[in-house]
This record gives C-alpha cells, structure tokens and sequence, in this order.
C-alpha cells in the first residue's frame, strides 16, 4: 500500500465500478486474480493476502482483485466500504443517480473507562464504578425496529436487556453503566472475532464490530462511560449498524397494563420493567404465563397464525406445537439471609406454549401473552388486561 498510494486512491475511486463488472468482461483483454494483495494501514494489517473478507449482509467477497492486462501492466482493485472505514470516510450508495457517496467522518469521542480482553475464551468488557448511585439501568432503547422484527423479551428484573426476534434471527440490547463487568461468551472462536473486527462510530463514538459465523457483536462506548451492546445470531450487520444509530434516552415509563382476571391459583413470580415495556410472569400448577405490553412492536410466531378477537380487536394466536408436559413447582432454597425462588420458564418459540399478541388501537400498546392455557382461557385474560 505504500509502495504505490496514487494508484491505490486510483483503484479506490474506480473500485465500485470494477466491482461491479463480471470477471468474465474483465478478463476479455487480460487476467483477474482474487485475494493476491493484502492492505496494510500504519503499519498494521487491515487485510491479509490470500483471505476474503465479509461483507456487511455476512457474504465473503474478495479482499482484492488484481487485473493485469494484455500488456502486463497490473492494477490492484480493493472494497471501496471497506477501505473507507479504515480511512475515517463515509460510504453511500445513491441508486438514483449511480453515484458512490464519499463524506468524511467526525473525529470519534473516545472514553478510556471500560477495557476488553479475552479471558478463558470469552470476550469481557470492564469498568471500575463511577462513584455514582444509580437507581436503576440506563433508561436508553433503540427506537427502530426493521420490518418484521418484535419485542420478545425483557431480561433481568430491571428489563436491562431487550430482546428483538425476527424469525431465526435475534438482537439482544443492553447498555450498563460504568462499574461492572460484562463477558461475551457468543463466539465458539473468539480470537476470530477479534481479530476481524471492524472498527467504526456510532453516533459520533468509536465503537467496534465483532463477528464469527453468524454471530455478531456491536460495542460503543458513550462520552460519559456508558457501554453499549448489541449482540445478534444471524441478525446482518447493517440491521445492527441501524439499530444502535436509533438507540436513544427515553424517559423512564413503566406501563401499568396488568390483567384483571387470572386463572385460580396463579402467583406472581417475577416483573421486569424498562423504558416503555413490562414483563410480569405468573406461575400455576408448575407452569408460566407470561404477559408482555409494550410501547414497540411485539415479535410473532413464525407459521401462520389463527385469527382472534381482543376486546372487538383483531388479534393473533399460534397454537402450541405439542402438549404441555406436567409442569414443575417453584423451589425455594435459602442462603444465609437470603431466599432464593427458582422455576422452570418456559418463553418465546417453546413448543408446548401458545401465543397470542394484540394491539390496542387507543394506547398504542403492544401485546404479548405465552402459556400453556386454551385459546378461549388466554384470551379472557387478554381482554382483562388494563
């Protein structure tokens, strides 16, 4: 790359046409060769020669193209995005016009208050505290979902993770305050992931992509020390890019939307609200029902669903795919002074639980009810729910 910077800017700016052209066109007047040359950036390697890169849909595209034409003279073409994150520009494309979009970026806000490393074959991420009390998790949500996807979960009784399905795919949100430590364990190969990552900024941070096979991990952190990250399966990584730009500071808003009837005998075990949405869980006879309301979309059931009715509204239920085995009772042991309950949940995508999701039209709330109940059972509940 030294040796020849005029006619890397060249290649650069000619990249997304020969890019575009078929290695058969190309090799009517010479030859084409993939992968010969690596990119080397300060020193460091960006690129290694003989190795392909991955593109932001997750497809492996040639690291680079040389043609050598009929007179021998020979032109290395390189990935005009990928060259441009490493340079601190801005790609686009303007289908319109045809036309490649260059800006350059803002210097990034960098923090220094959390470290990364790889300890035991996990990715972990560390902050000493701020020396700040805080009442509860940061109160930030992505405020973009992509068509298709839908709020599945609430994690932790704080609601400090959300959770976004769309089919197979999967996008966990989380973002914590300085002082704790978070280990990624989503990578079989992490030293892969690390060493393919992509460096780039969200809103204005330096932040980091990681990735291995199908997994994919998104990683900023704010000018006041705040981590955050989004970790995807099978989620590309423009949906995450796309995402984590939306996320926002909300204020802090619990729904008070709860069921005036339950069926007899079941008990609250656990209520988890965030910015927006709340989850509470009931046990009965050994099984769970769930109740998700939520400002965002709610996820739904791959499969087609049968028509329903909440409240004269139109509604969606998934039948469960096969019975619902006898269910276990909760079990509550003590450690010291503390009391610990525990059972078995059964959540979003479980084989024995039915799904029923709803809207009402005069909140703009968002439903998502999971049990082992009837069709008939479930929706009484769901036509109770204020």
């Amino acid at each position: 790359m030294k040796k020849h910077t005029a006619s890397f800017f060249a290649g650069m700016a000619a990249s997304a046409l020969a890019l575009t052209l078929c290695t058969t066109a190309l090799a009517a007047s010479g030859q084409v060769s993939f992968n010969f040359a690596g990119v080397s950036l300060n020193g460091e390697t960006k690129i290694a020669a003989g190795e392909s890169i991955t593109s932001a849909n997750g497809q492996q595209i040639p690291g680079s193209i040389l043609y050598t034409d009929s007179a021998g003279g020979k032109t290395n073409y390189l990935p005009i995005r990928a060259i441009g994150e490493l340079l601190g520009v801005e790609v686009g494309y303007d289908a319109a016009a045809k036309t490649i979009l260059l800006k350059s970026l803002p210097a990034a806000r960098t923090s220094s208050r959390w470290t990364v490393a790889l300890e035991e074959g996990v990715l972990t991420f560390q902050s000493e505290a701020d020396g700040v009390k805080h009442d509860g998790p940061p109160a930030y949500r992505p405020t973009w979902q992509a068509q298709g996807w839908g709020l599945s979960e609430l994690r932790g009784r704080s609601g400090a993770s959300r959770v976004y399905l769309s089919g197979e795919a999967r996008i966990t949100f989380n973002c914590s305050y300085p002082g704790g430590s978070y280990g990624c364990g989503m990578f079989a190969d992490p030293e892969k992931a690390v060493e393919t990552r992509r460096q780039l900024t969200v809103q204005g941070c330096a932040a980091a992509l990681y990735q291995e096979g199908e997994a994919r991990l998104l990683v900023w952190e704010s000018s006041d020390g705040i981590l955050f990250y989004l970790t995807g399966q099978r989620a590309d990584a423009e949906t995450l890019i796309r995402m984590a730009e939306s996320v926002r500071l909300q204020e802090w808003e619990t729904p008070t939307c709860a069921p005036g009837y339950l069926p007899e005998g079941c008990i609250e075990f656990e209520r988890s609200a965030a910015c927006g949405a709340v989850q509470t869980i009931w046990m009965n006879s050994g099984h769970s029902l769930t109740l998700l309301a939520s400002s965002d979309p709610v996820a739904e059931q791959p499969g087609k669903a049968e028509e329903a009715k909440v409240n004269g509204q139109a509604a969606k239920f998934w039948a469960a795919a096969e019975p619902a085995a006898p269910g276990n009772e909760p079990e509550t042991k003590t450690v010291g002074n503390l009391t610990i309950t525990s059972a078995t949940i059964s959540g979003f995508g479980a084989a024995d639980m039915n799904t029923l999701t709803w809207s009402d039209g005069k909140t703009g709330m968002h439903f998502l009810l999971l049990s082992a109940l009837d069709r008939t059972t479930m929706i009484r509940v769901a036509e109770s729910v204020r």
